[in-house]
């Protein structure tokens, strides 16, 4: 009897071992798909922020080039009025009228060319 009793404690033992074992398989296999799901939400989330900082920068970067662009406008229009002042001021001709008489004179040297030729 005593080898009846000591058979069915090793079985129930062995039985409670086997369930055991499977318990921890089971929830290594969980484990492993959790961390892979949270694997793929990851990558999802850092997809899609890394899209959107990229988005973020497009619009920046037109920004700048809007905010460039303006800025050179108005500073080459400074400077070309300071051109004009100090022009105006050392030499007293108006640049705007300057390039209005080289118009002028361009036209009269074709005119005086075309009555050479005849």
């Amino acid at each position: 009897m005593m080898l009846k009793n000591i058979i069915g404690s090793v079985k129930s033992v062995t039985s409670v071992g086997e369930e055991t074992a499977r318990t921890v398989y089971l929830a290594g296999l969980g484990a492993y798909s959790k961390g892979m799901e949270q694997k793929q939400q990851t990558q999802g989330l850092l997809s899609s922020q890394f899209r959107a900082l990229v988005d973020k920068g497009e619009y920046v970067e037109t920004e700048s080039k809007q905010r460039i662009d303006s800025t050179k406008k108005v500073v080459l229009g400074n400077v070309e009025k300071q051109v004009n002042y100090v022009i105006r001021r050392t030499s007293g001709i108006d640049r705007t009228k300057l390039s209005g008489l080289e118009e002028r004179i361009d036209t009269l040297t074709a005119a005086v060319d075309k009555l050479l030729q005849k």
